[in-house]
């Protein structure tokens, strides 16, 4: 196999870890690798492909090689972290985001999952940061900034959650989980009818959202409307198998 051939086989693989078919690439990075066991490249993107199908172990194991090679690639030390963070191996997985960032300060993903890794261990306030440092080098992410609304509301700056929402659904409008969070941050608020029409609409989008009807019922209580409340308490715990819903 020739370094044509060893590039075609490598472009091909790339493009099927884009149309998300990460079964049909492996073989094709495996192929280089068996011709070419020192290129890093091709390390990173099986093991891209291996945690993509649930094979973190494995994804580990390519960027451990693929680190060997050469330690400056700042995507095998995110991929390594991302499949540690995938094995709720948080505290682990930080170090390997901190490596990445340190090799490509504008990674923006490895700040993103610093922030979730962060986030896992309690740390909020080291969330916070990292989300707002994705969002200055990619202001258009609505992840980071809903994960950074969620992390505000758990510290109870309500007012600040609110924002980061609003900012979200501006642009990704329609999302149910987005819309049930500004909700229970609005009944939290007391402002009930606010509430109650988002959590309604995200409602109309899942049905099956255990945390919007217990937070509806939580409107319909304060507002006088027992008989609502209970039809919404009893809906959200027939969603969770008789158990009281959370109550973000």
């Amino acid at each position: 196999m020739d370094r044509e051939e060893i590039r075609r086989r490598y472009c091909s693989g790339s493009a099927y870890v884009c149309a998300g078919r990460y079964a049909e690439a492996i073989p094709l990075f495996e192929q280089i690798l068996a011709l070419e066991p020192g290129n890093a490249d091709a390390f990173v993107a099986l093991a891209a492909s291996l945690d993509r199908l649930g094979l973190f172990h494995e994804a580990i194991v390519c960027c451990d090689q693929a680190l060997k090679i050469d330690p400056q690639m700042a995507d095998a030390h995110f991929i390594r972290g991302l499949a540690l963070f995938r094995l709720a191996q948080n505290a682990e997985a930080v170090p390997c985001f901190d490596a990445a960032i340190s090799k490509k300060p504008d990674h923006a993903e490895a700040y993103f999952m610093k922030g979730n890794a962060l986030y896992q261990q309690g740390d909020r306030i080291g969330a916070i940061k990292c989300f707002d440092e994705t969002l200055r080098i990619r202001p258009k992410y609505p992840k980071a900034l809903y994960n950074k609304g969620v992390s505000l509301a758990d510290l109870g700056e309500l007012d600040e959650a609110l924002a980061c929402y609003n900012e979200c659904l501006a642009m990704n409008p329609g999302v149910a989980i987005v819309l049930t969070n500004k909700g229970v941050v609005l009944a939290r608020l007391k402002h009930y009818a606010d509430a109650e029409e988002v959590l309604q609409e995200a409602l109309a989008i899942d049905p099956g959202d255990a945390t919007a009807w217990s937070n509806l019922g939580i409107c319909y209580s304060r507002t006088g409307r027992d008989n609502l409340a209970m039809q919404a308490f009893t809906k959200a715990r027939e969603l969770t198998g008789g158990t009281d819903p959370m109550v973000r």
